[in-house]
């Protein structure tokens, strides 16, 4: 005979629906990352976090119990929505050359670029202490390089680039060319000499992989 037993719920926790604990684990996460580049991943705290979204430390650890769990989720949070909005601009039907400008307009046309480079910058050095921040780092440069890796594959296939390298050494050569330009936008020393930076990023690219035809702006 079975006997019903009344579930006793957790103390304190919010009752929300499964949407509105999605919603509010992204608050959370985007609090955080509004705060890395300000304070440094070492120097965030979670009650900076729960001021920053307006929650009490608390409410906030019914979410993410540790300071480092909350931080990697942050990261995931933030590499994931870099890297979906980079696929969603590209259309597999595009050219070659097409997939490569669609990826550099992308990467380069938001609007705080800055604090965008400095987040990317603070996770990087903090991955090389923290082996799971790491390993989330190394995820999403292998799915850059996927992307960027294949647009160049079929550009060399179809003649359209003739990199110096073969492939996987031109796909190096433009992530440490937009690694260094994040490196140089965190520390404010980016110029653009009159020119504007996604065509400067564009002109540079297609030098790495041997694009001879016309580099322009595609808006």
């Amino acid at each position: 005979m079975s006997v019903n037993r009344a579930v006793t719920p957790r103390v304190g926790r919010p009752a929300y629906d499964a949407d509105a604990i999605a919603e509010r684990r992204t608050m959370i996460l985007d609090a955080a990352l509004a705060l890395v580049p300000k304070l440094g991943t070492d120097n965030v705290r979670l009650k900076d976090i729960a001021a920053e979204a307006r929650i009490s430390v608390g409410a906030l650890q019914h979410y993410f119990e540790t300071r480092d769990d909350l931080l990697e989720a942050a990261f995931a949070h933030h590499a994931r929505r870099v890297v979906d909005g980079i696929n969603a601009a590209i259309t597999p039907d595009d050219s070659p050359w097409r997939q490569v400008q669609s990826l550099i307009e992308t990467f380069s046309l938001v609007s705080d670029v800055e604090s965008r480079s400095a987040l990317w910058v603070e996770f990087a050095a903090g991955s090389a202490r923290d082996p799971q921040l790491r390993h989330l780092m190394g995820q999403t440069y292998a799915e850059w390089r996927t992307i960027l890796s294949n647009a160049i594959s079929a550009g060399m296939s179809d003649g359209t680039f003739a990199p110096l390298v073969n492939c996987d050494q031109a796909v190096d050569g433009v992530c440490a060319l937009l690694d260094g330009y994040e490196v140089a936008n965190a520390i404010g020393v980016w110029r653009d000499d009159g020119a504007t930076t996604k065509d400067i990023l564009l002109r540079l690219v297609s030098a790495i992989i041997g694009y001879a035809g016309e580099v322009r702006d595609r808006t």
